[in-house]
């Protein structure tokens, strides 16, 4: 695993089903912030995260992250919509508000800090799966066949 690149890895956590977002970077913290804060303005209206250049997804098939009208808004705001072969297909969906308020705001407090730490995204017990963003931490080892070995884990 190179260390240039964001790991987006999803795994059985002491919390259930977790999504780690590991930047090591202040750069890729800021092109994770630039994710959210185009959602959070409406620039775009969803985001599928194996497809950006910039990440290394690993265990999941399918991430789309969607905007959606504030009047459609729920408590539970990360979906896992089925699994298939090669790993969960999930769709997290927010208002333009959620996404500035749950994501951007609270990557903004891991820049001002500059420092290592984590920010949990979504809700344990309530969402799918606990996303956690992890600036500067300890990196998981990457498996030959393509999983994560880590005392995190």
């Amino acid at each position: 695993m190179s260390r240039d690149k964001i790991l987006v890895d999803y795994y059985a956590g002491a919390y259930g089903p977790t999504i780690r977002i590991d930047v090591q970077s202040l750069d890729d913290l800021l092109v994770v912030r630039g994710m959210f804060q185009q959602l959070a303005e409406g620039r775009v209206a969803e985001v599928h995260l194996q497809e950006m250049r910039e990440l290394q997804v690993i265990g999941i098939s399918s991430f789309t992250l969607k905007v959606i009208p504030e009047v459609t808004v729920s408590r539970k705001t990360l979906h896992l919509v089925r699994t298939d072969a090669s790993g969960p297909v999930l769709v997290w969906s927010r208002s333009p508000a959620g996404w500035m308020d749950g994501c951007v705001c609270l990557i903004d407090g891991l820049l001002e800090g500059n420092a290592p730490g984590h920010q949990y995204l979504t809700h344990e017990g309530v969402d799918d799966a606990l996303v956690e963003l992890a600036f500067q931490e300890p990196r998981p080892v990457i498996a030959n066949d393509g999983t994560t070995q880590s005392e995190l884990h």
